[in-house]
C-alpha cells in the first residue's frame, strides 16, 4: 500500500514539473484580452530591430506568443479585428511577460503588464521629464536625469531614445556629446547594429565639433 502510495506520489510529481516546465516555455509574451466589444481574428508582432513580423491566432481570451530572441525592444502589435487595424507599441524587457488589456472599436487600452518593469519606468520617466521642461532653469536638471537612465538602461535599446534627446538639448556643447559616448562605450556589443542606435551620429557630431 505504501509503495503504491509513493509510486502516485512520485509520478504525480513528475507530471507537475512536466507542466511547470511547459509552462515557462509556452511563451514569451502573453496577451490576455478582454475583447467583449469587438472581435479579434489575430496579432501582428515586430521588433524594432526586426522586420520579421510573428502572428498569433486569438483563442481563449489569450494570444500567445514564443519567440527566438530574448524579450528587449519597442514591439509593434497590430490587432486585427472586425472593425479594422488597431496598432500598439510598446516597451518590454523580461521573461514570460503578461500583457492584461481591454479592446475597443478604436483603442488597446492597456491594465497591467507582469514581469516586465521597463514598461512601466518608460512611463514614470516621461511623466519625470515632462515636469522638468514645464519647470524654469531645469536644463541641468534634465540633463543629469537623462545621462542617469541612459546609464541604468544601457542593457537595452531604450537607452538610444533618451540619447536622441540629451544629443539634441547639447548639439553643440562637445564636452558633454563626449560624455555621452564615454557612457555607450560601455554599452555591450550587441546593440550596436540596432536600427535606433545613436553611435554613428553621436561620433560624426563630435567629429564636426572637434574640427570647427
Amino acid at each position: 500500500m505504501n509503495c503504491k502510495l509513493f509510486s502516485l506520489i512520485g509520478l504525480l510529481s513528475l507530471i507537475a514539473c512536466q507542466s511547470n516546465e511547459y509552462e515557462k516555455e509556452d511563451f514569451n509574451i502573453k496577451i490576455e484580452l478582454d475583447t467583449s466589444n469587438v472581435v479579434l481574428d489575430s496579432i501582428t508582432l515586430k521588433s524594432a530591430k526586426t522586420d520579421t513580423k510573428i502572428t498569433a491566432k486569438h483563442k481563449d481570451n489569450s494570444t500567445l506568443f514564443k519567440l527566438k530572441d530574448s524579450v528587449n525592444d519597442l514591439y509593434d502589435f497590430k490587432l486585427y479585428t472586425n472593425q479594422g487595424v488597431i496598432n500598439k507599441k510598446i516597451w518590454l524587457k523580461g521573461e514570460a511577460i503578461v500583457i492584461k488589456a481591454s479592446l475597443k472599436p478604436s483603442t488597446l487600452t492597456l491594465d497591467t503588464v507582469i514581469n516586465s518593469p521597463l514598461f512601466y519606468e518608460v512611463q514614470d520617466n516621461s511623466k519625470t521629464l515632462k515636469s522638468l521642461y514645464l519647470e524654469n532653469d531645469q536644463n541641468s536638471k534634465i540633463d543629469s536625469f537623462l545621462l542617469k537612465k541612459i546609464s541604468e538602461h544601457l542593457d537595452s535599446p531604450i537607452s538610444f531614445v533618451m540619447a536622441d534627446t540629451y544629443m539634441y538639448r547639447n548639439r553643440e556643447n562637445l564636452t558633454r556629446l563626449i560624455r555621452l559616448r564615454d557612457l555607450f562605450n560601455q554599452q555591450s556589443s550587441n546593440f550596436k547594429n540596432h536600427p535606433l542606435q545613436i553611435n554613428q551620429k553621436l561620433d560624426e557630431t563630435i567629429n564636426q565639433l572637434e574640427n570647427n
